[in-house]
C-alpha cells in the first residue's frame, strides 16, 4: 500500500518522492518499468518527456533539442536531440534532483539512434558541499562498444554489444545506470536485457563548492557532422534501486 498519498498522481510537472509498496506499480503503468520495479520513484516522465523540465545545450551549427510528437513511445511526446553540423559536435539535456539521502540511485530511459555515427552518453553527477563525483557511461552506435569514464578522463570498454542499435524508423532501446552514493561507486549498467556489473569501480571526482544535489545528463554526439538526431523517452530516476 502507499504511505499516505496516492502514488498514481505523480506528475512530470513537479518533482516528487514516492514511498510505496505494491502501489508503486501504478506510477509505472503504461511504461517499460511496469514489470521492472527499480526502487522508489524520485522523478518520472510518465505522460511524455517535456522540454520545460530540462536544461539544454549543445555545440555546432544547428544543434537543437525539441519536443517531438510523431515518434513518442509513451505519452504524447519525446525529445529529439540534434547535434550541430560540425564533426564531433553534441546536444545535451540535464536535470537536477534533490539528494534525499545516500543510497542506490538509478537513471533509466529509452533511446532511439537514427544513425550508427551517433554516440549516447548517460551521466550521474553527485554534488556534495566540497566535491563532485561523476558516473558516466557511453554507448557507441557504430562500434557497439559500451564503456565507462575512467579516472584519467578517458573511456574504458565494458563490453561490445552484438546487435545493431541504429535504425531509420523508431526502434527503442533501454538503458539503466545504477550507482552507490554511499561508497561513490558504480554498481551496474543495463542495456536492454543485458546487465553488466561495475561494482568495484569508483566514480571520477574533483573539488567544487556549490549546493548539495545530484543531476542527470544525457548527451548525444554525431561523429559524422550530419546532424543525425537521437530520441529520448520514458525517463525515470529512482532511489533504493536493487
Amino acid at each position: 500500500m502507499s504511505r499516505g498519498h496516492p502514488d498514481w498522481l505523480v506528475s512530470t510537472d513537479y518533482y516528487s518522492h514516492v514511498d510505496s509498496d505494491d502501489a508503486e506499480l501504478a506510477v509505472r503503468l503504461g511504461s517499460p518499468y511496469r514489470y521492472n520495479r527499480s526502487g522508489k520513484v524520485i522523478g518520472i516522465e510518465q505522460q511524455g518527456v517535456k522540454l520545460a523540465q530540462w536544461n539544454t545545450g549543445g555545440s555546432g551549427t544547428g544543434n537543437a533539442i525539441v519536443e517531438d510528437t510523431d515518434c513518442a513511445f509513451i505519452g504524447d511526446r519525446c525529445l529529439k536531440l540534434t547535434p550541430g553540423s560540425d564533426v564531433n559536435k553534441f546536444a545535451y539535456m540535464w536535470r537536477s534532483f534533490p539528494r534525499i539521502r545516500h543510497g542506490f540511485y538509478a537513471m533509466e530511459y529509452l533511446f532511439w539512434l537514427t544513425d550508427e555515427d551517433i554516440d549516447i552518453v548517460s551521466r550521474f553527477q553527485l554534488q556534495t558541499d566540497k566535491n563532485y563525483y561523476i558516473f558516466q557511461v557511453k554507448l557507441d552506435g557504430g562500434t557497439k562498444v559500451l564503456s565507462y569514464l575512467n579516472s584519467a578522463g578517458g573511456y574504458t570498454a565494458i563490453t561490445t554489444l552484438t546487435y545493431p542499435l541504429e535504425n531509420t524508423t523508431p526502434v527503442w532501446h533501454y538503458i539503466r545506470l545504477l550507482i552507490d552514493t554511499i561508497n561513490k561507486k558504480y554498481v551496474e549498467v543495463q542495456v536492454n536485457d543485458e546487465v553488466f556489473s561495475l561494482g568495484q569501480l569508483v566514480g571520477t571526482s574533483g573539488a567544487s563548492l556549490t549546493v548539495e544535489h545530484f543531476q542527470t545528463t544525457i548527451t548525444t554526439y554525431d561523429l559524422s557532422g550530419s546532424k543525425n538526431p537521437a530520441y529520448v523517452d520514458a525517463f525515470i530516476v529512482t532511489l533504493d534501486s536493487p
